[in-house]
């Protein structure tokens, strides 16, 4: 029996022999379909940080009428860094080279009582944790946000070190990977290094990280590798955490079950307000604290890089989009893919942040970012889709003190939470460089009023050069089950704030009231009124709707009427009246859904961002959660006539997400976070076990009208028909096409996709390729490579080709372990101005015409065999090592060629010799091709372990020379060296009482 609504009277007759009816039951049935808030089960969650349990937060899901929702339901959610959901972990394992596109953590009920558990990935991070949650109905869109409090576990201690020194021809410093300058405590030929943590005094959690040698230009913030920087990882089936990310050569952190500071890497997350949010990436102190219903945190840090916020809207294809700068700090983005309403950009219809490796790579030297799976212009309805990168960029400028402190209260039934937050930032870039100090003060205010009704203020002030800008909001929600009302106030200056405010809301004032009222089950009514005035200039519009719809099952009718009246900053006016009317139709089963709208103008559709309209659509459902999907629109206004067409393959947000097949699923073992996320992209529609595929498809074209900048009311949004933010243009013409396919089958895992953009300013071009072939038990090789090449109106041509094979074999009781990779980019620019194109860059910054192409090859071997000693433990005392290293340039500037070509080949061998004595030589032969120079250097080395854990190797290399690129790897220096190394556990520092 279909249940058409909400609620279902059922109703039973008992008839006796008469044919009377002698009893009557009736029961009420519901039917919940759409979530609309959560509440957080204290009781049932499980919020420890030890580093191996996943902690569990426990949520009760309601509908608007606070009945549970029914089993099966999920929805989306985020959550405050460095926290991870590990639902999503676990899908990405199963998103290997051939993964469905990736899409946010999820909640799922389970059960009849409305209730999800959300798990976390195991963490050693204790402290707030804070979800957000966005329930959009298509109609009313609804924010709620949880806060808890994760406590540190029970952590036995552990206790690792390394103590080392050298003397001779070799010290720690040439021995140790390093950009610049050697900065080292103990000078360059000593080094310690120390991790540590457990408990002290029985409670407070001690972790401490120390190394002497660290150099804080070689580390990258938050502790993130580079999986394309180290093919030691090749073949590894873990993913790696930092417990103690530092730039700098220490790092402490001193926690209990309610409070923790630190000194290390951090992220200030001062996320829970909108006019006091500051997220930047910094080393230095920081800590919070709770007491009953109070909370605070604050942090302080001398900072040298600068901030950037950069909004850039999809443009139909994967990549690359240009960055704004090239002097990014590695690991210090954050990327958010946003959907904003087309009419409201302050309503934010969806929010979802990537995870670099895995959603999306830069390129830090052409400066470019790159997404596994294409982005569009706008989502199905029509609404714009940006690109929302932060991150910090190096600066030649001094450091400079940056500091903030937030705290507020909670009273012990949660109804009520008053906030302030102080921060002083000097993150913006002036003129000529220099840094811009602002500082902020802000104060919040939640209440809630009974069960229905939630009450949010905030105000705050901030100041740079002199200058002072205010930001404040108010908003009202009331929530019945027949009644949902949202009013708002808010006004942010254009100069207000640290640069973490959405472009579109900076230097405006909008006010307004939405509301819908259920007239029936099948019946709705929907309004809003509400203004929007810009403070910078003349600009502002007056806007009114109302729609009514009935929903059934199978169809779906509505008729509404829009009205804008808008003053332009020119002091023009322009207004648009439009009745509104469409239809939607659910066939084959509610697997092919119809739609049809239009928009008639009542007299003249002067409005820019509301002409006349007339839309079609269709959407298939392939499975319950996949589904195939096209919009096609016609516009035809006073100001502007433009068609829009966008199709793809689309995946439900609220059932569960993801296609994914376990095939090949144990003898391919690729999660996202290691090397060869680099060599796939994203699919979405699975075909078959073996087969997924993604196809998209998107355009704007302008037929007529010539719109400007002063015609629209926002032009920090884009229009609302053919508006498109791209190189400059508030509209542009454009088609993009992406067609992809997967295979993967035993042990083979194959993908590409092709991408084609034709643009008003550049066309661009691109193939993706990558693959793995598991060879064995930990045995794989895997290829990937691009190819992307963009050409501007101008003749401004740039041409990249980035290609790269690795090779692994380390079985884990094989005696041979064997590394390789081989490496090809090829830069190309023709016509450019400083290497400059509209769509992309590579990494030349020349005028005119170049060239710069690297080929680099490497492998490692290793043979060492097992023997066991008197006790019968197995142990390897003998040792067997080749490496094996090219490099090839050819680089081309105005005509003039410079390449070269060199080798370098090396081996080691060591026998032990006993327990204690180990006998070696070392050879390492480079040459030069070009102009025929051979170097040598060679010589033998002997071991010595006078006591446990300590190995003391003198050497000596006959022959001797330096070499820049392989040098950390190989001991190449000419003369006599002596080196010491210790190491330590917790079992050697018993003294201490550690292990009690």
């Amino acid at each position: 029996m279909p249940l058409l609504t909400d609620t279902t009277l059922l109703e039973a007759r008992i008839i006796n022999s008469f044919g009377e009816v002698s009893k009557t039951f009736t029961r009420e049935v519901f039917f919940t379909r759409a979530p609309a808030k959560v509440e957080f089960l204290r009781e049932q969650s499980n919020l420890l940080a030890d580093g191996r349990t996943r902690p569990v937060i426990a949520i009760r899901v309601l509908d608007r009428n606070n009945r549970p929702l029914r089993e099966g339901i999920a929805g989306s959610f985020t959550l405050n860094a460095p926290y991870q959901s590990a639902e999503q972990i676990d899908r990405q394992q199963l998103n290997q080279l051939t993964g469905t596109a990736p899409v946010a953590a999820r909640w799922v009920v389970e059960g009849t009582e409305g209730i999800a558990r959300i798990e976390l990935a195991p963490t050693m991070v204790s402290g707030s944790l804070r979800l957000g949650f966005t329930f959009d109905d298509g109609e009313i869109t609804r924010r709620q946000e949880l806060e808890a409090w994760i406590e540190p576990g029970d952590v036995e201690w552990t206790v690792i070190g390394l103590v080392e020194g050298t003397v001779g021809a070799r010290s720690v410093a040439d021995n140790m990977e390093r950009a610049g300058r050697f900065d080292s405590d103990l000078g360059e030929d000593a080094r310690v290094a120390l991790y540590a943590k457990g408990r002290v005094l029985g409670k407070y959690l001690l972790t401490l990280a120390y190394d002497s040698a660290k150099q804080r230009e070689d580390q990258r913030v938050l502790g993130a590798i580079d999986p394309a920087a180290y093919y030691t990882v090749f073949g590894d089936a873990s993913a790696r955490q930092f417990d103690a990310a530092s730039r700098e050569k220490l790092y402490v952190r001193i926690e209990t079950s309610a409070f923790y500071a630190l000194y290390g890497d951090f992220q200030t997350a001062f996320n829970q307000t909108r006019l006091a949010a500051y997220n930047r990436t910094a080393t230095g102190v920081t800590g919070e604290a709770r007491a009953g219903g109070l909370k605070a945190q604050g942090f302080a840090a001398q900072i040298a890089s600068r901030f950037q916020r950069q909004e850039t809207q999809g443009q139909g294809i994967s990549g690359p989009y240009a960055l704004d700068n090239r002097r990014i700090l590695a690991n210090s983005e954050r990327v958010t893919i946003e959907v904003r309403d087309r009419f409201r950009p302050e309503q934010i219809v969806s929010s979802r942040q990537l995870a670099r490796f895995t959603d999306y790579d830069i390129d830090l030297l052409a400066g470019t970012i790159r997404f596994t799976a294409p982005v569009l212009s706008r989502d199905e309805n029509l609404n714009p889709q940006f690109i929302v990168i932060e991150y910090e960029t190096d600066s030649s400028g001094e450091a400079e003190w940056n500091a903030g402190a937030r705290a507020d209260w909670t009273s012990e039934d949660g109804t009520i939470r008053i906030g302030a937050t102080a921060i002083s930032d000097a993150g913006l870039e002036g003129a000529g460089g220099t840094a811009q100090r602002t500082d902020l003060g802000a104060v919040d205010v939640l209440a809630k009023l009974g069960e229905n009704t939630e009450v949010r203020a905030e105000l705050g002030l901030s100041r740079r050069e002199g200058e002072t800008a205010q930001g404040w909001l108010a908003e009202v929600q009331h929530q019945t089950g027949d009644l949902d009302l949202i009013a708002y106030a808010r006004q942010i200056d254009a100069d207000y704030g640290i640069g973490q405010q959405n472009a579109v809301e900076r230097g405006r004032r909008k006010f307004g009231v939405d509301g819908r009222v259920l007239i029936t089950e099948e019946l709705t009514f929907t309004g809003s009124v509400w203004q929007d005035d810009s403070l910078t200039d003349a600009a502002r519009r007056r806007a009114a709707q109302g729609q009514i719809a009935l929903t059934r099952q199978s169809t779906n009718l509505r008729l509404g009427i829009v009205h804008f009246s808008d003053r332009l900053a020119d002091g023009g006016n322009a207004a648009s009246t439009v009745l509104e009317a469409g239809a939607t139709q659910r066939l084959l089963g509610n697997k092919l859904e119809l739609s049809a709208g239009t928009a008639v103008a009542l007299g003249k559709a002067e409005s820019a961002d509301l002409p006349a309209r007339h839309r079609l659509g269709a959407r298939y459902a392939i499975t319950q959660d996949v589904r195939l999907v096209g919009t096609y629109e016609i516009a035809d206004g006073e100001r502007l006539k433009a068609r829009q067409l966008r199709g793809g393959i689309e995946v439900s947000p609220w059932q569960g997400g993801q296609v994914t097949t376990t095939i090949g699923e144990e003898t391919i073992g690729e999660n996202g976070t290691r090397s060869f996320a680099a060599f796939g992209v994203s699919q979405t529609l699975q075909l078959s076990p073996a087969l997924t595929v993604d196809a998209t498809i998107d355009g704007n074209r302008t037929i007529g009208g010539s719109p400007s900048a002063a015609s629209l009311v926002n032009p920090n949004q884009p229009a609302v028909s053919g508006g498109q933010l791209t190189g400059g243009l508030l509209f542009e013409d454009f088609t993009a096409v992406t067609l992809g396919g997967a295979w993967r089958k035993d042990r083979w895992s194959v993908t590409a996709r092709g991408e084609w953009r034709d643009g008003e300013t550049t066309d661009r071009k691109g193939v993706l390729f990558g693959a793995i072939r598991q060879l064995g038990e930990g045995s794989l090789v895997g290829s990937g490579a691009t190819w992307t090449r963009s050409e501007t109106t101008g003749g401004a041509v740039a041409e990249i080709i980035d290609a790269s094979i690795a090779f692994a074999h380390r079985p884990d009781n094989s005696p041979l372990a064997m590394l390789g990779r081989v490496e090809y980019r090829s830069d190309e620019v023709t016509g450019a101005t400083a290497g400059g194109t509209a769509l992309g860059g590579t990494a030349l910054t020349v005028d005119g015409n170049a060239v710069a192409r690297r080929l680099v090859g490497s492998l490692s071997t290793n043979f060492s065999p097992r023997g066991e000693d008197n006790a019968g433990a197995q142990v390897r005392r003998h040792e067997v090592a080749l490496f094996l290293g090219a490099r090839h340039n050819l680089d081309a500037f105005d005509g003039t060629e410079f390449q070269g070509t060199a080798l370098l080949v090396g081996s080691d061998a060591r026998i032990g010799i006993g327990e204690r004595i180990e006998l070696g030589a070392s050879v390492t032969t480079r040459a030069n091709l070009d102009d025929e120079t051979i170097n040598f250097a060679y010589g033998p080395t002997v071991g010595f372990v006078p006591l446990e854990g300590i190995l003391l190797t003198v050497g000596y290399n006959i022959e001797g020379f330096r070499d820049g690129d392989f040098g950390p790897a190989r001991n190449t220096d000419k003369g006599a060296f002596a080196a010491l190394r210790l190491k330590f556990d917790a079992s050697h520092l018993g003294v201490l009482g550690l292990g009690r």
